[in-house]
């Protein structure tokens, strides 16, 4: 058992750094992100069976992300193909839009059970996740809250787009190093 949960925090782990992870090749006019996120959807995907009884009351979580890798993958193969400018279509803002606010909730419920991992393997990290769990929900909210806002006006703040992304990306990181020390947390405490 802790074999597969120390699996699915790898998965979660390698996870988080596919979806809040940007990393783009520009050849001319196309963009393309080496780094797509529905392989980190994927890999929640497969890591919610690992973490056990820590998901077993929230089989939600497992199909939330099943979706998203439908949904993200379309974003990546429609931004990969062009079929439409995400500067002026309303379908490009609506599909990330979209993507956001299904994966915050995702994130915010998933990070409950890792919390709870962290407390029943006497980890110390388990304030930080608990510390992460709102954080995160406090910067992708903030996210959302720019890009209605963009949709309803046309206009965004590069001043606040600039600090949540930062934040954001720091979160990313903080969040993916974590996970990593949780993984090696419960393999200290099996062999002990």
């Amino acid at each position: 058992m802790t074999e597969q949960i120390k699996k699915g925090l790898s998965f979660a782990a390698f996870g988080f750094l596919f979806v809040l992870v940007n990393i783009n090749l520009n050849f001319n006019d196309a963009r393309i992100n080496i780094m797509p996120e529905f392989v980190g959807w994927i890999l929640f995907f497969l890591a919610f069976d690992r973490l056990g009884s820590y998901t077993a009351g929230r089989k939600y979580l497992k199909w939330i992300s099943f979706f998203l890798i439908i949904l993200t993958a379309a974003q990546w193969l429609l931004a990969v193909t062009q079929f439409f400018s995400y500067e002026t279509d309303m379908l490009a803002a609506l599909l990330p839009t979209t993507v956001t606010i299904l994966s915050t909730f995702y994130f915010f419920m998933f990070f409950a059970s890792l919390v709870d991992i962290a407390r029943d393997f006497n980890s110390p990290r388990a304030d930080t996740l608990h510390f992460l769990r709102w954080f995160n929900l406090i910067v992708e909210l903030a996210f959302l809250a720019m890009a209605l806002i963009f949709i309803a006006t046309g206009e965004a703040s590069a001043t606040l787009t600039l600090v949540f992304g930062v934040a954001a990306l720091v979160s990313a990181i903080a969040t993916a190093v974590t996970l990593f020390r949780l993984r090696n947390d419960v393999r200290v405490i099996q062999t002990e």
